[in-house]
């Protein structure tokens, strides 16, 4: 199928067709689920001002890392009580992934995982 976004009018002309708007919807996560945003590359500062290091940090760079940081959007009514929304966290990279998060969030790094898949929560130190 063509990427070709060009309508012809009656007369023949051709005409631009805009695309249709995106639709962004809020997942609520349920029972032991938890919604978490990837964090990639580069080094990142949450909103708490917690500096995580970049995937290049680790000694292993010709290997793929089996865990990725994440911030916590939306917990589950079953999650145990130590997580809480907006925690930096660290997840498996092969958790169980929800196809068409992204459709529904328009974000890519958007995902689901089972409160299990958190291996902790990353804390400053005072």
């Amino acid at each position: 199928m063509s990427d070709d976004k060009r309508r012809f009018k009656g007369d023949g002309s051709r005409t631009a067709v805009q695309d249709p708007p995106e639709r962004k919807f809020e997942l609520i996560p349920r029972h032991e689920w938890v919604l978490i945003k990837e964090m990639r590359q580069g080094e990142q500062k949450t909103e708490a001002g917690v500096v995580m290091p970049g995937e290049d940090f680790f000694m292993n760079q010709n290997k793929s890392p089996k865990h990725s940081y994440a911030v916590v959007l939306a917990l589950g009514d079953n999650v145990k009580p130590d997580l809480h929304v907006k925690d930096v966290v660290l997840v498996t990279k092969f958790s169980l992934t929800i196809e068409g998060a992204e459709q529904v969030t328009g974000d890519p790094d958007v995902r689901l995982v089972r409160d299990e898949e958190v291996y902790c929560v990353v804390k400053e130190c005072k």
